[in-house]
């Protein structure tokens, strides 16, 4: 096999976890459902390490990552370039995790700039799930709380913070969703093309 020439890129890898016991085991997919998209379905079942080819990385993913486990999400981000966190996009599940320090994405935010992480992917999750579906005023919504979110973390809004709509089943992940044609945004692997190593 001929040496790898690109140059590495380690992202963590957020789980969602818990936004509520009644949709726990859906909202906890949405990480490992983008993680299958982009990897295929054999990712092994227990997280770890996986890798992951863009043009021009190496990408390899660190997770998922529980996102309450701050102590775990700080020692991961000392060893990353950068991190995606998955954030849901059903309502009531995005603003129970968003709502107070105590939700998942807040947690897992501070954590992350806490450990050292300055380039970051919030990729919202379920869009298909939005009233009504693939939802650009549902998006903005999310957009904006999230940037307000990062901010108080300690994040600088600008070119290492990137938040986009994508869906599991493949919307916006490789290749522009037709279902989402009111975004004109990166792809999630285009995204991923624009952050640096450390």
């Amino acid at each position: 096999m001929p040496e790898n020439k690109k140059p590495s890129l380690t992202l963590a890898l957020i789980d969602p976890g818990d936004t509520g016991e009644r949709d726990k085991a859906q909202s906890r997919r949405g990480a490992r459902s983008i993680a299958e998209c982009v990897l295929g379905p054999d990712m092994d079942e227990d997280g770890g390490v996986h890798p992951w080819e863009t043009s021009s990385y190496y990408v390899t993913l660190a997770g998922p990552l529980s996102g309450t486990d701050s102590d775990a999400l700080k020692k991961a981000a000392a060893d990353a370039d950068g991190a995606l966190l998955v954030v849901p996009a059903a309502i009531g599940d995005f603003e129970q995790a968003l709502s107070t320090r105590s939700g998942y994405a807040q947690v897992s935010l501070q954590a992350l700039f806490d450990g050292g992480v300055r380039q970051l992917v919030v990729a919202c999750d379920g869009m298909h799930y939005t009233g009504p579906p693939y939802s650009a005023f549902r998006f903005d919504e999310i957009r904006k709380e999230v940037e307000s979110a990062v901010k108080k973390a300690g994040f600088a809004l600008g070119s290492g913070v990137h938040v986009l709509p994508v869906d599991a089943r493949g919307d916006n992940v490789f290749e522009r969703s037709s279902n989402m044609p009111w975004y004109k945004g990166s792809t999630l692997d285009e995204t991923v093309e624009m952050l640096k190593p450390r």
